[in-house]
This record gives C-alpha cells, sequence and structure tokens, in this order.
C-alpha cells in the first residue's frame, strides 16, 4: 500500500512538533471529530479534577439567571441543581460537523472573543450571531473524554491549568494536557456522557425539565407528563426539598389549583417508582385547598371530590391510596 494511501486512511492526522520543550497535537479539517451529545442538558467538566464531584465547572460569572453578553466563561465550584442556570448547556447542531454550546440562562451562545485565532483568547458567552467563533468541533478520546476545537483548530483549556474558581477558559493549540479536555457530566443524573454506552438512567428520567420549568408550567400537560411520570424518588425529594410544589399551588385561585390537581393525580400514578409516587402524592396532600368563589365554583367541588375518589379506587398501592383519599376529603 502507498504512503499516500496509507496516509488517507487515518482517521486522526496527528503530528507532534516541539516548541519551547512542549509537544503540540495538531488536527485538520480532514480528521475525524464526533458528535456532543445533543440531548439533555450538561454541566461541562474539567477532566485535569478526575471524577471530583465539585470543581472546575465551566460557569458564568455571577450567577445571571439570563446570560451577561461578553461574560467570562471560567471555572467554578459544582452549584446545586437549583442555584440557577449559568452553569447548564445544551449542544446545538450548526452543520457540516459543527455545533455551538448553548447556555441554559438564556440560550447565549459560547463564542471565541473578537473571532481571534491566537492562544490565550478568552471564551465568552455572546448573542448569537451564526459566525465561526461560535461553532465547535468536538472529539471523543475515551472514557468520556472530550476535546473542544475552534473552527481554527485550537483547543479549549483551562488557563494554567488550573481549576481553581475563576480560572478562564482560553484558546490554545493542543499539548496534549488534561488541561484541554472535558467531561459532560449529565444535570440530572451526574453521570459523565460516553458516545455508544448505554445510560445507566432511563432517557425519560435524563431528559426531565428543570424542577423551576415544571413549578412555572403545572397547567402544561406535556411538562407535567415528562416530569412527574419519570422523576425518581431520591431526584423528586431533592427538587422539592422547600415544599415548592405544595406553595405553588397554594398560591394558585382556586379554579386553577383544583384543575392542577385532578390533572395530576393521574399522571402521578403512573410513576414506576413507587417511593416517588408516594412522595409526591403526600406533597400533594398538604395542600390547603381553597373554597372557591361563587355558586359556579362551590358547585364543581363535588363533582371533583368524586373525580378524586375515582383515582383512589384505581390505586393498588395502600400508601399512595391513602394520600390521594386525603386529598379528596379536603374538598
Amino acid at each position: 500500500m502507498g504512503i499516500k494511501k496509507v496516509l488517507t486512511c487515518l482517521t486522526i492526522s496527528v503530528f507532534i512538533s516541539v516548541l519551547s520543550g512542549t509537544a503540540v497535537l495538531s488536527v485538520s479539517a480532514n480528521d475525524k471529530f464526533d458528535a456532543p451529545p445533543v440531548d439533555g442538558i450538561w454541566l461541562i467538566k474539567s477532566v485535569q479534577n478526575g471524577q471530583s464531584p465539585r470543581e472546575g465547572y465551566w460557569d458564568q460569572p455571577g450567577k445571571e439567571q439570563y446570560y451577561k453578553n461578553g461574560a467570562n466563561i471560567q471555572t467554578w465550584t459544582k452549584e446545586p441543581i437549583r442555584a440557577g442556570n449559568d452553569q447548564n448547556y445544551h449542544f446545538v447542531d450548526a452543520y457540516d460537523g459543527f455545533y455551538s454550546i448553548a447556555s441554559m440562562n438564556g440560550d447565549g451562545f459560547v463564542g471565541v472573543d473578537k473571532g481571534k485565532n491566537a492562544d490565550g483568547v478568552a471564551v465568552k458567552i455572546f448573542s448569537p450571531d451564526n459566525t465561526a467563533a461560535q461553532k465547535f468541533r468536538f472529539k471523543h478520546m475515551g472514557g468520556g473524554r472530550y476535546k473542544i476545537y475552534t473552527a481554527w483548530f485550537r483547543v479549549l483549556a483551562t488557563t494554567g491549568k488550573s481549576v481553581k474558581n475563576g480560572t478562564k477558559i482560553i484558546t490554545m493549540m493542543d499539548d496534549g494536557s488534561r488541561a484541554t479536555e472535558w467531561y459532560f457530566e449529565n444535570v440530572n443524573t451526574g453521570k459523565n456522557y460516553i458516545p455508544g454506552e448505554a445510560q445507566v438512567n432511563s432517557k425519560k428520567e435524563a431528559e426531565l425539565p428543570d424542577f423551576e420549568t415544571v413549578i412555572n408550567n403545572l397547567k402544561n400537560n406535556a411538562i407535567v407528563e415528562q416530569y412527574f411520570k419519570a422523576v425518581t424518588a431520591e431526584r423528586f425529594n431533592t427538587d422539592n426539598a422547600s415544599g415548592d410544589l405544595q406553595n405553588e399551588l397554594n398560591t394558585n385561585p382556586a379554579g386553577d389549583q383544583w384543575s392542577i390537581l385532578t390533572q395530576l393525580i393521574p399522571v402521578v400514578q403512573k410513576n414506576k417508582d413507587i417511593n416517588a409516587k408516594r412522595n409526591i402524592l403526600n406533597a400533594l396532600s398538604q395542600i390547603v385547598i381553597k373554597p372557591g368563589k361563587g355558586f359556579a365554583e362551590t358547585a364543581l367541588k363535588g363533582p371533583i371530590k368524586s373525580s378524586i375518589l375515582k383515582d383512589a379506587e384505581k390505586e393498588t398501592d395502600a400508601a399512595s391510596k391513602k394520600y390521594i383519599e386525603a386529598i379528596a376529603g379536603k374538598f
């Protein structure tokens, strides 16, 4: 086989040169790249920190509820799931092998500052503009470790190979160090993404909407079904540790409160995690049912109670049935 044919068969074209004693790994457009996980919501964590659950996560300064245009991407300690979305990202297909990295706090796009092709350029969050600065290629290095390449084949890395809080993410030539590699950690499960490997969690659980979205959309059948049918007991207990579900329902007008309950109870009954079902129904049984206003709403209370009691009759788990009956008894 000729040399030219051998070279064209290589899936990774890597050459090593020595610059000031540092090995530099080079890639080109002819190399084989991989797709990041296009479903789900992800934390991006430096491989330098190994499997530690705490440090080296991509972060936007200030716990912004909505991204600040031009803010640096930095490393920071992992925040609680309910602290906000400034550490959460999803990947968007930008076509031709490129992907954009979008923040969950307003869908800002990660980009190379001023589209500059050089070492040490800051990586920031910007409004989407469809430029090369906001498009990246990915290569899986094995074991869930990824390199993220700019359109100019520099890699994203931590400054000075550090994961201390406030360390900026920058572009650099690939030196093969762990500072240039990243894990994609599922927000809901804490598991790193490994392409081609069956996930230990169910797809439904991995793609659950965040709890704040659920609480703000309790009248949205699709969101309610997605979350309450698949959530685990552990996840729900964490999400609802402050009683947000009860608090939200207690602030709703009587008509909305009743409607949400009659929709929610049969959905929860379909959850196969029996402890999750019990815990959710227990939370619902703690709600203060409002008396309603006027003749029309008052007249609805009887039929609603009957409907909930029918749900209780269908329930085969004794504890869950008791909670449903308790809810009906409040009407």
